[in-house]
């Protein structure tokens, strides 16, 4: 049985979320944001938290988000729900939290 548990941590099963992703999303600054995006994750998220705002070129706004995907919720299904507006430039969904470029 303890050799089950150390291959399990080795291959990563017990360590990582099989429901946490790190979210992206870069829109225009123009665009209201806080209540269209918290609507779009209470629906789709047990839980979730805005981790970091960015200017980009003074025209845009990005976005950096850790949420816990409801059991019912695929990744394309989330992202589908962010494509419904047509002003949101990019957005992207990751299992692991991309390396952030620091000074």
């Amino acid at each position: 049985m303890f050799q089950l548990h150390l291959i399990k941590e080795k291959m990563g099963f017990s360590s990582v979320s099989q429901t946490r992703r790190y979210v992206q999303i870069q829109f225009p600054a123009e665009l209201y944001y806080e209540v269209l995006f918290e609507a779009i994750f209470e629906t789709a998220c047990k839980s979730f938290e805005l981790t970091s705002v960015q200017s980009v070129d003074n025209k845009f706004i990005k976005l950096d988000y850790v949420v816990d995907l409801k059991p019912d919720v695929s990744d394309q299904r989330l992202i589908q729900r962010f494509l419904c507006y047509e002003k949101i430039k990019n957005i992207s969904l990751s299992k692991e939290a991309k390396k952030r470029k620091t000074l």
